[in-house]
């Protein structure tokens, strides 16, 4: 849910190539957290192995392929069914070190462009009490919640 609002304040903040360089916010997010909460301390991580990333709504493609890793814990992933569909459509070669790729050149310096990617980039970039607000988990949330009223329909016939 991060890279379409990212994608529309790189789009009013001018940057030409935005629908391109959207597509690497989640990359950027996610490799920060997985090195700061999953890598060991001498690999400058927290060593973290009670919790397990979990991130969801991929986007697109890119988001699986840039979410494997053969690091010292695993991912779990969540995306659409019509995007997992997308991607099982054509044969695709795996990389174990997918969630590594790196940002093409001048793209972490265009992502900072985003007040959102920030605020999902930097370790300190919003207060917990600013996280209910924010855009992204406010579009999860309400969605869910629209599910699940969805749902009592349902059971209730």
């Amino acid at each position: 849910r991060l890279d379409d609002p990212v994608g529309e304040e790189l789009k009013a903040a001018g940057v030409s190539d935005w629908e391109e360089v959207k597509t690497w916010c989640t990359t950027a997010v996610r490799q920060r957290e997985y090195k700061m909460l999953c890598l060991p301390p001498e690999q400058g991580g927290l060593g973290m192995t009670k919790s397990i990333p979990l991130p969801a709504s991929g986007r697109g493609p890119w988001n699986i392929d840039r979410s494997i890793t053969n690091g010292p814990m695993p991912i779990f992933l969540t995306v659409f069914p019509n995007k997992q569909e997308e991607y099982d459509s054509e044969p695709r070669e795996i990389d174990p070190n997918g969630m590594w790729a790196e940002l093409p050149a001048g793209y972490l310096d265009k992502l900072y462009k985003s007040k959102l990617f920030r605020q999902a980039y930097e370790p300190d970039g919003m207060t917990v009490d600013e996280f209910d607000d924010y855009a992204p988990v406010v579009a999860t949330l309400t969605q869910f919640a629209g599910s699940y009223d969805e749902f009592l329909a349902w059971v209730a016939g």
